[in-house]
């Protein structure tokens, strides 16, 4: 998809999303999420990042999986969701949250962006009751 590139700024700027998820087996600790990222810059990323899953449940905020982005995120696109399946998860899971660049904190991440503070998004849903 496209994105809107911000006014002003020449630079990249990432973003990530769960794009789905599915829980059917979540009862055994197994499941399947599709995550993209997007870059709303206007320069393309062409370095590597970490983009990682994490869960809420009843312990906080638990890192589930870590995904090691090589491909390059062109400026003003979204790529196409990648699939994690995931096995051995904790459950309840309560929420999802996805980190891009190591999330808000800017001092963390690799990646130098235009905005620092859109680097992370909930899922939103309850994932395992």
């Amino acid at each position: 998809g496209d994105l809107t590139p911000g006014n002003g700024y020449s630079g990249p700027d990432l973003t990530a999303q769960i794009v789905d998820v599915c829980a059917l087996e979540c009862g055994a600790g197994n499941i399947t999420v599709w995550v993209a990222v997007g870059n709303s810059g206007f320069n393309d990323v062409d370095d590597d990042f970490d983009v990682e899953l994490w869960a809420e449940g009843s312990t906080g905020l638990t890192l589930i999986h870590t995904e090691r982005w090589t491909n390059s995120v062109v400026a003003g696109t979204l790529t196409d969701a990648l699939e994690i399946e995931l096995t051995g998860v904790d459950v309840p899971i309560s929420d999802l949250f996805i980190t891009v660049d190591r999330g808000n904190n800017a001092t963390n991440g690799e990646i130098d962006e235009c905005h620092e503070d859109n680097n992370e998004a909930w899922w939103g849903e309850i994932v395992c009751p």
